[in-house]
């Protein structure tokens, strides 16, 4: 029903209803007329004030340092105090995936336009404290954009060298970038993380000081012994590169090498805590001093190629991903272990091959995890198995909680109804059991180390 006049409300001719036909939506609330608000401001002179925009510029800085750049720039609208903020923010995160879900040339040149103009526009005497950039041009071309981009960003002279605390590169390939010219201008970086969708072999003109860098991820990025079984390795590669960076990082804490290429990695870490080598494909093997070290997850073949970790006396939580191989020595797994094998308090095993061997007889008093509490296993059931699952759960008399998760495929079988009593007889004496069946007998079906943690 139409109406001929905005009904009142509250005896208030000030505030009222807009009708249907004062505006396009028929269900829409009218605001407050500027009288009203005026009147509110005049009662509460707080409202006068923004009081987000009041703050500081370091705390504003500190605010957006959390978007990327994109949605940074996004907030200069909201205000004139914001306008020009985002010009002096110490962070810079430019990814290329957020301009386009898929690869395109309009995409590209998007996120090159952009890059170059928010750059350029940088107030030059702010400095950058973190530098993150993914981008994946495989021309020579956009290596030659993202060198600009890089050395333009965190120039010395600009102030940038000095303070940046972070780098984060995400490159197609490091091949044609200047990375070691780049890296020697950093000597107070505290976090590094370098990737390549393709292999590269890197190399240092000098050894690389890092004393304050405490987190190192590196992913596709190998050392000359692996490049020499290359046919095009880099040029720049040289030999122990891997090895030179970390020893460069006396405050090294988290290490974490994905895909990256190198024979055997021996190296000595005082002070780090967190380990991880994932690679499933070259079963490299790493030889660890780390007398801090708590934690470790490892995928590697490391059949092919054993690993070790030597004075690991603290060591609490080993997350092991063994899904590639047709069989596993637990013996050959406590002998990598070390010392961490007696003070291991969480340990979680992925396996999919035929057979699980425990120990020789021998062996079993040596091989012991005194401290174990939570064992998880995510393994496919079969005649090869159960030895080692029974050793397992006698050899471990701190535990208390079991989580199982297996794959069988087709019906049930007498292995897996050994399997399956051998588990539930565990609740009798741990606090907390779980067991939970897959059907399916691919290796894929079984969860990811993502989810043994």
């Amino acid at each position: 029903m139409a109406m001929d006049s905005p009904p009142h409300l509250a005896g208030d001719d000030r505030v009222h209803l807009v009708s249907p036909q004062d505006s396009p939506s028929s269900l829409r609330l009218s605001t407050l007329t500027m009288e009203v608000m005026q009147n509110m401001e005049e009662e509460n002179p707080r409202r006068q004030q923004d009081l987000l925009s009041g703050l500081h510029d370091n705390v504003l800085h500190r605010i957006l340092s959390f978007l990327p750049t994109r949605e940074a720039i996004a907030t200069s609208m909201l205000s004139r105090r914001w306008r020009h903020l985002w010009k002096t923010v110490p962070c810079l995160d430019l990814d290329y995936h957020g301009f386009h879900r898929r690869r395109c040339p309009i995409g590209e040149r998007k996120f090159c336009h952009f890059v170059g103009r928010v750059i350029a526009a940088r107030d030059p005497a702010s400095g950058v404290r973190r530098f993150r950039l993914r981008w994946c041009g495989q021309l020579m071309t956009d290596i030659h954009l993202a060198t600009w981009w890089v050395d333009s960003a965190i120039r010395p002279d600009r102030g940038g060298g000095g303070l940046l605390r972070e780098l984060d590169l995400h490159l197609y390939t490091f091949t044609g970038f200047p990375l070691d010219a780049i890296l020697r201008g950093l000597p107070c970086l505290e976090k590094l993380s370098l990737a390549a969708e393709k292999d590269y072999y890197v190399g240092f003109a000098h050894p690389p000081q890092f004393p304050s860098l405490t987190t190192l991820r590196l992913r596709k990025i190998g050392s000359f012994e692996a490049a020499r079984r290359c046919p095009l390795p880099s040029r720049d590669a040289s030999p122990g590169a891997l090895e030179m960076l970390i020893a460069g990082c006396p405050s090294l804490e988290d290490l974490t090498l994905e895909s990256c290429s190198f024979l055997r990695l021996r190296f000595s870490a005082p002070r780090l805590v967190r380990l991880a080598v994932i690679d499933h494909r070259r079963g490299n093997g790493v030889d660890v001093e780390a007398p801090e070290l708590r934690s470790i997850r490892y995928t590697a073949v490391w059949d092919q190629k054993p690993w070790c970790l030597r004075g690991a006396a603290r060591l609490w939580c080993a997350m092991v991903d063994l899904a590639l191989l047709e069989s596993v020595d637990l013996q050959r797994l406590a002998d990598a272990l070390g010392e961490g094998m007696r003070t291991l308090r969480s340990l979680a095993l992925r396996f999919a091959g035929a057979a699980m061997e425990p120990p020789p007889e021998e062996e079993h008093r040596r091989v012991c995890f005194d401290s174990l509490e939570t064992l998880k296993l995510f393994v496919h059931v079969n005649e090869g198995i159960i030895p080692a699952v029974t050793f397992l759960l006698t050899n471990s008399p701190s535990l208390r909680t079991l989580q199982v998760e297996y794959s069988k495929h087709g019906s049930r079988t007498e292995e897996e109804e050994e399997f399956v009593k051998i588990i539930k007889d565990s609740s009798s004496y741990l606090d907390r059991v779980t067991l939970v069946r897959r059907r399916k007998r691919s290796r894929a079906d079984i969860p990811t180390i993502a989810h043994l943690s």
